[in-house]
């Protein structure tokens, strides 16, 4: 017989719907970690951004309202403001209009920036206020481009990826606690090949993450 650390298992709450509970241990953790990490949970209201409205940014988004933050979605286009307020955003920056950016300029403490692909970091930094932080989570390998005048007034750069247990046993709580959950879409196995070509379809342009019930799968 083997046995593990009785401090390892994590066990989602008794009521809490398991369908629900599987996608909180992916993109409910990669961004309830730096929320946690950055003080989103420490009771000092603060103004945070979500750069990437995603699954990963609507989660960040939902988590970030329900610590009782005011949000800020960040995206590359009007294209996604609807879905950003509709998940709890309370304000939405379009990079690619220059009014916009400029009226958000140096007005968050802390950005989450979700976008998977490399991208010109300059413009967020310019909307941290001064001691803000950016946080990157994207897995890009290529160098971002960085001067030290983009830091010099107390702005900041740092990353992330997922958290320990018992970070995770923080955020299962938070989100049993709160109600907080990913958009999800329950299938079953005949379906994945229709799932897996609209996803190549729509690319981060939905919310939704695909949960595989293999119980009904087998029927």
């Amino acid at each position: 017989s083997s046995g593990i650390n009785a401090e390892w298992p994590l066990r989602p709450g008794d009521d809490m719907p398991l369908e629900k509970a599987g996608p909180l241990f992916c993109a409910g953790i990669t961004m309830f970690e730096p929320l946690y990490n950055h003080g989103a949970l420490e009771g000092k209201k603060m103004n945070i951004g979500i750069a990437g409205i995603g699954g990963l940014g609507t989660m960040g988004i939902k988590l970030a309202n329900k610590m009782g933050h005011t949000v800020t979605a960040i995206s590359s286009s009007e294209r996604k403001k609807d879905l950003a307020l509709g998940k709890g955003a309370h304000n939405y920056v379009a990079m690619s209009n220059k009014e916009s950016v400029s009226g958000n300029m140096a007005s968050l403490n802390l950005i989450i920036d979700t976008v998977p692909v490399h991208h010109d970091i300059k413009p967020y930094m310019s909307l941290l206020a001064p001691g803000g932080t950016l946080v990157l989570l994207g897995a890009v390998a290529k160098d971002y481009d960085l001067s030290l005048m983009d830091l010099i007034p107390m702005r900041n750069v740092t990353c992330s990826v997922v958290g320990g247990t018992r970070v995770t046993k923080e955020m299962v709580k938070f989100c049993h606690e709160n109600e907080v959950y990913p958009d999800i879409d329950i299938i079953t196995a005949d379906k994945l090949n229709d799932v897996w070509g609209e996803l190549q379809k729509v690319g981060n342009a939905s919310s939704t993450r695909y949960v595989l019930d293999i119980k009904a799968s087998l029927k």
